[in-house]
């Protein structure tokens, strides 16, 4: 579809998300970036609109995850260098999410 993403870009959420990175079809998929309103920060590999492969999280207060996931799921045996928070409060709402501006070049 002509009006979906595809390439790199950025998309700003209505509900105040940021992502910068790789597109296919509509699809986060590739390297990124995902700001979210909260602060919280995902950078690393997307499959099919979900965070997959390596990847690290930093939480507002300074907490920081690296490791793997599958299909949105942190693997436990790679969490490191956090406290109390887990990514389970995180939800990556981009698919329900209302869109607004993007910019999206080849």
């Amino acid at each position: 579809n002509a009006d979906e993403p595809h390439g790199n870009g950025v998309m700003n959420y209505a509900n105040g998300n940021i992502y910068e990175g790789e597109w296919v079809d509509g699809n986060k998929h590739g390297q990124g970036k995902m700001t979210y309103a909260n602060n919280e920060v995902y950078a690393g590999q997307w499959r099919d609109d979900k965070r997959h492969g390596k990847g690290t999280i930093t939480f507002p207060n300074g907490d920081v995850f690296r490791g793997e996931w599958t299909s949105q799921q942190q693997q436990q045996e790679q969490k490191r260098d956090i406290s109390s928070q887990n990514d389970d409060d995180v939800e990556e709402s981009g698919s329900a999410a209302k869109r607004h501006k993007v910019e999206v070049s080849p």
